[in-house]
């Protein structure tokens, strides 16, 4: 929705000079308030046109992520409000949880720390155990770090589940689970907690945190050394190839990431998920929308999973990241029979490290403390 416009014709700004511009409008800090500017050619040039938009920007005034939420929510039409909210219930089996409540049935994997099974009205939402995900295809400037990632496993990263308890609190299913990221005869990659919680009405709120800090061992004088910053941190749905719109408020259209986005800008946008993938010759990550606070997911007869949370990344594609890992032309792509969903609370960005400098710190997920939340409603 756009509040104001209008043109500034009197700003004379040599070249490598800088001048002050005095918007007219006063600007409304609250919402999702921003400023879009567009920099139009005057007069005609040798290779363009008078009028062409030579470049933008986008200010931003203020952030506000339940107000992204409503207008996601509104665009393709999920009222919450008219969720019915009833108790909830927990059965415990040897390797599993059962969360029951008026219109849904939940399964807990116990081993996997995850949900393997989301039924709710009859509808299934997942195909497979939602996953911790710490690995992407490598890019074309992940060349060099490649080699890192791989011989620390996280191309090969499992889960181990320590312990998992459970509780009816306030009304919410609260099932947590201590947990480890490792490769087969590597140390540790990530450790932490799992929390998720079931309200009556369905919806899901994961909590995940994690810790990078280098195990110390006994016997020696120094803790193992740190491992190589992660590609990314958060989950994998595999949700019916049905789902194949997405509606968004975050950086688009085209795809953006933490060091690439300037060209992007934050606004509501919807796609279908075909058009989310970006065919490189050479297939590798790609179609990530950086700065999400709301995202739908939906299907043609109706169905919709709405997630929330902070600030995220998100990937929606037909393929997988090992199909993208593997094939090294885009030509022998196989679409997977489901719409993978990545849910990003940490990603690294793309650098330049294929012919230039490493990827610059502040954009690597190097941090030693982690922790990300989502809440899924469907």
């Amino acid at each position: 929705l756009t509040v104001s416009e209008g043109v500034l014709t009197d700003v004379d700004c040599p070249p490598k000079s800088a001048v002050e511009v005095q918007i007219p409008e006063k600007l409304p800090a609250k919402g999702n308030t921003f400023l879009h500017l567009h920099y139009i050619q005057k007069e005609e040039d040798l290779l363009t046109p008078a009028g062409y938009e030579a470049g933008h920007d986008q200010l931003t005034i203020s952030r506000d992520a339940n107000a992204a939420k409503t207008a996601v929510a509104k665009a393709v039409g999920y009222e919450s409000c008219r969720e019915t909210s009833g108790p909830v219930t927990v059965k415990e089996l040897e390797n599993q949880l059962v969360v029951s409540g008026e219109r849904f049935r939940y399964v807990y994997d116990k081993w996997k720390g995850a949900f393997s099974a989301l039924v709710k009205d009859g509808s299934s939402l997942i195909e497979k155990p939602i996953e911790l995900n710490v690995w992407r295809a490598p890019m074309d400037n992940d060349r060099r770090v490649r080699s890192e990632w791989e011989e620390a496993g996280y191309d090969r990263a499992r889960i181990k589940v320590y312990e998992t308890s459970w509780k009816i609190s306030e009304g919410q299913a609260v099932i947590i689970s201590r947990y480890s990221l490792y490769a087969v005869y590597l140390q540790r990659i990530v450790t932490g907690t799992l929390t998720w919680s079931v309200n009556g009405s369905g919806a899901v709120t994961i909590q995940a945190e994690g810790d990078r800090t280098p195990l110390s061992l006994n016997y020696s004088r120094e803790p193992l050394p740190m491992m190589p910053f992660l590609p990314r941190f958060g989950l994998r749905l595999f949700l019916p190839a049905c789902y194949d719109q997405v509606t968004y408020f975050g950086y688009g259209p085209q795809e953006s990431y933490p060091d690439k986005h300037r060209d992007a800008y934050v606004d509501l946008f919807g796609s279908p998920v075909e058009r989310l993938h970006e065919d490189y010759l050479r297939p590798q990550e790609n179609g990530s929308h950086w700065g999400c606070t709301a995202l739908a997911a939906e299907t043609p007869d109706g169905r919709c999973l709405l997630v929330s949370g902070q600030e995220f990344s998100f990937n929606a594609s037909r393929y997988t990241q090992e199909e993208l890992t593997r094939k090294a032309h885009s030509f022998e792509l196989e679409k997977s029979p489901y719409t993978v969903l990545c849910l990003d609370g940490y990603i690294s960005g793309c650098g330049s490290n294929s012919c230039g400098p490493r990827l610059m710190e502040k954009y690597q997920v190097n941090d030693k403390k982690l922790s990300m939340t989502f809440t899924l409603e469907f």
